[in-house]
C-alpha cells in the first residue's frame, strides 16, 4: 500500500446552533506521518475526524484528502476507527476483521483469505474464529484495528482508540500500535486525551484551547527512544514535550 494522502484542514469553523465549537482551524498531515490531536473534553476533536472522514462538512472553512474535498472524496481515502471496538457479535473475529471487504463485494472464503495471514502479525493467531465475547479488551481493539487497515484506505483516523481499556492494556496496546504503524507506516490521525500516547504514536502533536477550539501549537515529537517503555516515559526530552503539552492544555483551557 502506499503511505497514503495528505490531510489538510484551512480555516475550519462549526457551531451546532448557538454553540460555537471549533475556529478557524488550520492543521495539516504530510502524506505518511503521523498527527496527534489533544484538548479538553468537548472542544470538537471528534467533530474535525468527522470532517476529515466525509462524515460531515464543516460550517466554514476547506477540507483535503489527497485531492480530495468532497465529502465522497474525502471517505474514498479514509478509514475511521473509534473508541469502541464495535465488533459485531455474532460474527467470528476473521468475519469482523473482514466487514470491508465483504461490504465491497468479496465472497465471504475471499475476504477470510485475504485477512488471515494478518492475524499471526498482529498477534492473533489461532483466535480467528473465536466471536467478540471471547476474546480480550485489547484482542478486540487489534481486530479492529485489523478491520481498518483491511479497509485499504490511505488515510488512518484514529478517535481514542484505547480510552475504554484499563492503563496496563492500554500501555500494551500502545507499544504495540507503535510498532505497527513504524513498520506500515500511514497517514494517520490521532484523537486522544492522553498526551503521553501522543508523543509515544505520532511524529507531531496539535494542542487546542477550550471551546471554541482553536490551535493553539503544533509540537513536533523530538525525542530518543529508549530501550524500553519506561527509558522512553523517562527521557528528559519526552518529559519536557509532555509538561510543554500540559501546561498549554492547562493555559489553554483557562482562557
Amino acid at each position: 500500500m502506499s503511505a497514503g494522502a495528505a490531510v489538510r484542514l484551512t480555516g475550519v469553523g462549526h457551531r451546532f446552533g448557538d454553540l460555537e465549537v471549533l475556529q478557524d482551524i488550520d492543521l495539516q498531515v504530510p502524506a505518511g506521518r503521523s498527527l496527534g490531536v489533544i484538548g479538553p473534553s468537548g472542544c470538537g476533536k471528534s467533530t474535525l475526524l468527522s470532517f476529515v472522514s466525509g462524515l460531515d462538512d464543516p460550517a466554514v472553512g476547506t477540507v483535503t484528502v489527497g485531492s480530495q474535498t468532497s465529502a465522497a472524496g474525502r471517505l474514498s481515502h479514509c478509514a475511521l476507527m473509534p473508541q469502541r471496538d464495535l465488533l459485531l457479535p455474532w460474527l467470528t473475529a476473521v468475519d469482523n476483521a473482514a466487514l470491508a471487504l465483504t461490504n465491497r463485494g468479496l465472497s465471504r472464503a475471499a475476504a477470510r483469505a485475504e485477512v488471515t495471514p494478518l492475524f499471526e502479525r498482529f498477534g492473533l493467531a489461532g483466535f480467528e474464529l473465536r466471536r467478540p465475547a471471547e476474546l480480550s479488551g485489547g484482542m478486540r481493539q487489534r481486530v479492529a484495528f485489523l478491520r481498518t487497515l483491511a479497509a485499504a484506505k490511505d488515510v488512518l483516523l484514529l478517535d481514542e482508540p484505547f480510552g475504554g481499556l484499563d492503563a496496563i492494556t492500554r500501555g500494551g496496546m500502545q507499544d504495540w500500535l507503535r510498532g505497527v504503524l513504524r513498520a506500515e507506516p500511514r497517514t494517520t490521525l490521532l484523537v486522544t486525551h492522553d498526551v503521553e500516547e501522543a508523543l509515544l504514536l505520532c511524529d507531531q502533536v496539535v494542542v487546542l484551547s477550550g471551546r471554541p477550539a482553536r490551535v493553539l501549537r503544533t509540537v513536533p515529537v523530538e525525542y530518543t527512544a529508549g530501550t524500553t517503555r519506561e527509558d522512553t516515559l523517562a527521557d528528559p526530552a519526552f518529559v519536557a514535550l509532555r509538561t510543554e503539552i500540559l501546561r498549554l492544555l492547562a493555559n489553554g483551557h483557562r482562557r
